[in-house]
């Protein structure tokens, strides 16, 4: 089931990345109310474009580990970082923002 699990949380990142380009961090460069360093919003804007797809690499990453992991504490530690995502993103959004259920789905792969 780890295999499973790495899929869809290699999926889920890419989708963070793609989607995200698409439905937000294009808007990005016109969005007011950003905090202003060195002069300008610049920075605040490119911190939050790069930290958004940093996401997506640490998915990928852990993807990577569910595959060749052998070591069932290190799993179950994947799974609860699962679940503990998709708990915030649950709440957060109210459970309008779909990723939670990709989240979860992986968390109890990993437990099988």
């Amino acid at each position: 089931m780890t295999g499973a699990a790495a899929a869809i949380i290699f999926a889920t990142g890419l989708l963070h990345s793609v989607l995200g380009e698409i439905l937000i961090l294009r808007h990005l460069p016109r969005m007011q109310g950003f905090p202003i360093a060195l002069g300008n919003d610049l920075l605040a804007k490119r911190t939050v474009h790069f930290t958004w797809h940093l996401a997506t690499v640490f998915a990928w990453a852990l993807a990577v580990l569910c595959l060749t992991l052998h070591d069932r504490y290190m799993l179950d530690v994947i799974s609860d970082a699962m679940f503990g995502a998709a708990l915030v993103t649950a709440v957060i959004s109210r459970a309008l923002h779909p990723g939670w259920i990709a989240l979860v789905s992986a968390g109890i792969l990993l437990r099988l």
